[in-house]
């Protein structure tokens, strides 16, 4: 899986990060920085996963709530300076992740009982659903990396396609 390992970009930049004399830093110092991020978007899912019981809000998935509640925690408390990096790791890497994993809730058996001709059915109506929005987008003066996460929320899967789109553009 080539989305999951750490590269540069995931990395926290500042002296706890380089290591003496050479230009990767120690695997110690890599999870130094970015363990306290995952571990404060670790608490947020879970309130994200409690909070979908609760009346009213039972018709939202978790990963809608978490983002709801990661946005609250951000704009009410702000971002601690310290957890910056896990956050980003988690939004280029972990996220990533769970939207294939979400996938996966496709079986297999669903996609036959379905036949080509319904593959294809949705396969078009995806790439038609993607193309109007970004063209209609166009004609209307959206900006066009806005056009494309609206078509990707649209035709593909809502707000976890807009979120993992809109880190990628």
């Amino acid at each position: 899986m080539s989305f999951l390992p750490i590269t540069a970009n995931d990395l926290p930049n500042g002296p706890s990060s380089a290591s003496s004399g050479s230009q990767s830093p120690a695997l110690p110092a890599i999870w130094a920085g970015i363990v306290p991020g995952i571990v404060l978007v670790a608490m947020i899912t879970s309130v994200a996963y409690s909070a979908r019981n609760l009346s009213g809000l039972t018709l939202f998935s978790p990963m809608i709530l978490a983002v709801v509640a990661g946005m609250v925690y951000s704009n009410v408390l702000g971002m601690p300076a310290h957890a910056k990096a896990g956050i980003a790791f988690s939004q280029r890497r972990l996220l990533r992740f769970a939207i294939v994993l979400l996938g996966f809730q496709l079986t297999l058996g669903q996609v036959a009982g379905i036949g080509l001709g319904g593959v294809g059915i949705v396969a078009a109506t995806l790439g038609a659903t993607f193309f109007f929005t970004v063209t209609f987008g166009r004609l209307i003066g959206v900006d066009a990396k806005l056009a494309q996460l609206i078509a990707a929320g649209t035709s593909i899967c809502g707000a976890s396609a807009i979120v993992a789109t809109n880190i990628v553009t």
